[in-house]
């Protein structure tokens, strides 16, 4: 039998593509509670009697201010129930009407014990409409703005937060959020009325995705992607962890960044409907489904002469057959030239013939890489011309690659994005490891005829 919250609105707040996800939370939601309304608030046309439209938000700042300054106005009961894609009621027999007395309720921040997290949130109309009243410019990250940043000021107004103990009745988190990555101990599921974050440990009937691992580099990464989304998909992590053998010696420098490294990939990575989110942390979560890192296992067996592709790799680790199509898939294509080019520092051959490539064809291609890249490959033929697109992240660098008729460069990211893509490709192979070389359609590996001498 479900339980039933009275005076309560069930709420979830998404205007990102994969707000579907916040209705699956939705949904999941009410398997186990009945409540007086529901309500989606986006601005997506959703077909379903839960969607209430509201501006679009652009971003977490965006959605912090929403929470503070406007969410009282969805609601019209004495109290609502937030959720989230990555939080929601898992038990609804661990209700308990205790909570009625008081105005918020999340669970506790780790390790400060501070009561509590908003992504899965109980919250009272008159907190909603005390936020709304806060002094303005400091909403971001709203559950800190409530929980920490004023909640001194808040329980002046009257406002009662639930104790840590009857908090994490109400609900748990795996890890907390310090808003670069995720931190503290890995709580478990004991029987909570709800939960918030995918790095919670859950019983396998109880999780809402699968959780995947990778350490990069980020070519690596992306070839890994073709597993996930064979595997179904789910959320993807990417910390420096890497518990297979190699290369273990220089996990730490294959980063190439850490954390802005993950800043880069991530808007390509959350463009794939396959993909749920895309998060860096420190380690490998101890929710994790499948461990993309399981491709480097055989590495160490092999010799340069028999290396296996990356991308074969990764699929093999998960006994899966090679991908037939693109694994990738990215809007709005920016077309530039019919060649879009890329030669990166690493994974040279200077036996390709660069100089001639460029005189060929300099009218009718692009580079894209680094400005100090560029400035390299213009001194293969200096009395040639041709364009440079910087590009900001990994998306817009696909978008180019995506707009394009053919690709040319050695491996790197921008290679193993125009494979994704299934992009017909020119590959400067590195003599020492064949490891890029995927046997396909339009795929050329090494000297094309017409520029041979």
């Amino acid at each position: 039998m479900k339980t039933i919250l009275f005076h309560t609105t069930l709420v979830a707040i998404d205007t990102t593509p994969k707000v579907h996800l916040a209705l699956k939370a939705i949904e999941r939601s009410l398997c186990e509670i009945e409540v007086q309304s529901v309500k989606l608030l986006t601005d997506k046309p959703i077909p379903t009697h839960y969607t209430v439209k509201i501006p679009p938000l652009n971003g977490l700042e965006a959605y912090s201010k929403f929470c503070i300054r406007d969410l009282h106005r969805y609601v019209d009961t004495k109290y609502c129930l937030l959720v989230q894609a990555d939080g929601f009621v898992l038990n609804g027999s661990a209700w308990t009407d205790q909570f009625y007395n008081y105005d918020f309720g999340g669970a506790p921040f780790q390790p400060t014990n501070t009561v509590g997290n908003g992504g899965f949130s109980w919250r009272s109309k008159r907190l909603l409409e005390a936020c709304s009243k806060l002094p303005i410019g400091q909403d971001h990250p709203e559950d800190s703005c409530i929980s920490v940043r004023f909640r001194k000021e808040l329980e002046a107004q009257g406002m009662n937060f639930m104790p840590p103990e009857l908090a994490r009745q109400f609900s748990f988190e795996g890890r907390s959020w310090n808003t670069k990555e995720w931190q503290g101990v890995p709580n478990q599921w004991r029987g909570q009325f709800g939960f918030h974050s995918l790095l919670s440990v859950l019983p396998p009937d109880k999780k809402p995705f699968k959780v995947f691992h990778h350490s990069l580099d980020q070519g690596d990464c992306i070839y890994g992607l073709a597993g996930m989304k064979a595997l179904g998909g789910g959320a993807l992590f990417v910390s420096p962890d890497n518990k297979f053998p190699y290369p273990l010696a220089s996990r730490w420098q294959r980063m190439g960044g850490e954390a802005d490294t993950v800043d880069n990939l991530r808007p390509l990575i959350e463009a794939q409907d396959y993909v749920v989110s895309c998060r860096y942390t420190h380690g490998t979560p101890f929710s994790t489904d499948c461990d993309l890192n399981r491709f480097r296992i055989p590495w160490g067996r092999r010799s340069a002469r028999d290396f296996d592709s990356i991308l074969k790799l990764h699929m093999d680790a998960f006994h899966l057959p090679l991908p037939t199509e693109p694994w990738l898939r990215v809007n709005d294509p920016i077309v530039t030239t019919p060649i879009v080019v890329n030669r990166t520092a690493r994974y040279q051959n200077w036996d390709f013939p660069w100089t001639r490539f460029i005189e060929k064809f300099h009218r009718q291609m692009t580079f894209v890489g680094t400005p100090q890249e560029y400035e390299v490959f213009c001194g293969f033929a200096p009395h040639c011309k041709f364009d440079y697109r910087p590009t900001k992240d990994a998306l817009e660098l696909a978008r180019v690659i995506a707009g394009c008729k053919l690709f040319c460069g050695n491996q790197s990211l921008a290679l193993a994005i125009a494979h994704g893509l299934y992009k017909k490709v020119i590959v400067e192979c590195w003599p020492k490891n064949s490891n890029c070389e995927i046997v396909r359609e339009g795929a050329i590996y090494g000297v094309p005829e017409e520029l041979k001498a």
